[in-house]
This record gives C-alpha cells, sequence and structure tokens, in this order.
C-alpha cells in the first residue's frame, strides 16, 4: 500500500498497470539485496539488486519524459514529477536556455533523483506507519481523540480529497504522529554520536 501510494505522489499517471507490476516486482528485488552480502556477481542477492536498480531509473526515467510532454502540451500538473517539470520548463523559458544547458536537468538524472527519493520516501514513511497503528491499537482513548478530531475537521463521506490545510489543523494527530517517531526513531539502524558528553541518567554519562 505504502508503494503505491509513493507512486501516485511521485509520478502518478505515469506509469501503467504492468509498469507498476514490474515496479513492485524490482522494488521488492532492491529491498532484499539490501540486507545480501555485497557480491556483485550473477546470481546473488546484492547484484540482482543493482540491476533492479538500472531498470527502476530507467522507468522513472520514462515517466519523466512523459511528465515533460504533458507540461510542455499545457496539461495541469498532477504529481510531483510534473510540478518538478512545471517549474524546470519555466526556468528554461524564462532565461532562453536549451534543456541540455540547466545543470541536473537531463531526463536520466532527474529520474535517478526520483529515484532517490521514492526509496527514501519508503525507507522513513513505513516504519512510523507500522509504529502509529501498533500503539495506538494499544492506546484506545489517544486513538479515539485523533478519530475525534479528524471527524470534526474533515470526513470521506464529503467526496473531498484531504488537504493540507486539514491536516495544518489537525494539532493532536500532529503531536501523535510526533511522538510516534520521537518513540520509535524512523531509522533505528542509523547510529548516533553525541557531539558532547550527555547525562541521560543519574548513573550514566554517554560520552
Amino acid at each position: 500500500m505504502n508503494l503505491d501510494s509513493s507512486q501516485a505522489v511521485f509520478v502518478g499517471r505515469y506509469l501503467n498497470e504492468i509498469s507498476r507490476e514490474e515496479f513492485n516486482v524490482d522494488y521488492n528485488v532492491l529491498n532484499e539485496g539490501v540486507f545480501a552480502l555485497p557480491i556483485d556477481l550473477p546470481g546473488f542477492g546484492f547484484h540482482k539488486a543493482r540491476l533492479a536498480v538500472t531498470r527502476l531509473v530507467e522507468t522513472l526515467t520514462n515517466c519523466v519524459k512523459q511528465s515533460k510532454t504533458k507540461i510542455q502540451s499545457g496539461e495541469k500538473p498532477v504529481c510531483l514529477v510534473d510540478f518538478w517539470m512545471q517549474q524546470l520548463l519555466k526556468e528554461i523559458q524564462e532565461n532562453g536556455t536549451d534543456s541540455n544547458e540547466v545543470p541536473h536537468s537531463s531526463d536520466v538524472e532527474i529520474g535517478g533523483h526520483l529515484f532517490n527519493f521514492l526509496f527514501a520516501a519508503q525507507d522513513t514513511s513505513t516504519p512510523p506507519l507500522l509504529w502509529a497503528v501498533t500503539l495506538l491499537e494499544k492506546n484506545p482513548d489517544i486513538l479515539l481523540e485523533v478519530r475525534l478530531e479528524v471527524s470534526r475537521i474533515w470526513s470521506s463521506e464529503s467526496g473531498k480529497q484531504i488537504t493540507a490545510e486539514n491536516l495544518r489543523e489537525m494539532k493532536y494527530t500532529e503531536s501523535v504522529d510526533r511522538e510516534v517517531m520521537r518513540y520509535r526513531a524512523t531509522a533505528p539502524l542509523v547510529p548516533h554520536i553525541a557531539g558532547q558528553d550527555f547525562q541521560l541518567t543519574e548513573s550514566y554519562t554517554i560520552p
């Protein structure tokens, strides 16, 4: 579900059903390869993951090309890559330059950036979502407060999409979100180094 959401946000309409299925398969191969031994030989998970990344970037590069065409034809942006291409094409037009003269604007490079964004979004979105569901299930009183706040501001029966303005009004829900990320770090495997001695408890100081 989270991968589907990320695809919709980043490249929206540019992945058809077949492309989505292939994308999901390659993404799973990538995830398996991340935890494999770094042996870049045929048959090994790491090698398969590297090839999967190449295919994923190619797919996203094709999405960039489609987006440029749509925006150039005057269509309104509907996903992240559309807004990106809209701004890029505007900059090119205002400066009277060729797209090849604008740094970091090639389709392949943008496709690579999209891959990095999508991969980062997956890694940072899934753990908080899982922990939020788990912790709210264990704290029904807090879950009730979240539901009450959301229902006061937005309803799925309205037929309208939830907006950024709606989210900004949900102060209690935002606090719950922040507490989940504080209580269970997004990337717990990333080590932290103290810049100075920190008194953690009465009997222990982090050096």
